[in-house]
């Protein structure tokens, strides 16, 4: 890897990494019900974090979205890493990720993989695509400009 592809691989790995063990940390603190933390204390007894209480919007948006629209955000960005940036590949990427989100919720409300269908989710995760795929274009354009 040349020096010059290192930044925008640490970008784009920062941008994916730290969004899924945020997430993580959200699910296996906050969540204790949903199916990740489930399989995951199967194998690994993880202790009972207690938070203080949270007021109610906020401490229902951090329970039951922030979550997923992490992940979202990383996925959005993992698909742009893998298909390189153009304009092109941002509306492929945003069919993918948003399709991936409305795939997802529909197997929730029919009962074909663990969870609970909420229109809001659909509308917080295709937010987060959003917001991802502003970031990877405000940031390929100012690296753009500085090598041009």
């Amino acid at each position: 890897m040349k020096v010059s592809d290192r930044r925008p691989f640490l970008f784009y790995f920062l941008n994916i990494v730290i969004p899924l063990l945020i997430g993580l940390f959200i699910y296996l603190t906050l969540r204790r019900d949903a199916f990740i933390s489930v399989v995951l204390n199967r194998y690994v007894s993880l202790p009972e974090l207690s938070y203080p209480k949270l007021p109610e919007w906020p401490g229902l948006f951090l329970r039951y979205y922030a979550s997923d629209m992490l992940w979202a955000y990383a996925l959005c960005f993992a698909v742009q890493f893998i298909l390189g940036y153009s304009r092109r590949n941002q509306r492929i990427s945003f069919l993918l990720c948003a399709g991936l989100v409305v795939l997802i919720e529909l197997l929730q409300k029919y009962a074909v993989i663990h969870g609970t269908f909420d229109l809001f989710d659909i509308v917080a995760e295709t937010c987060s695509v959003c917001i991802s795929l502003l970031t990877v274009r405000l940031y390929e354009e100012a690296r753009n400009e500085k090598n041009s």
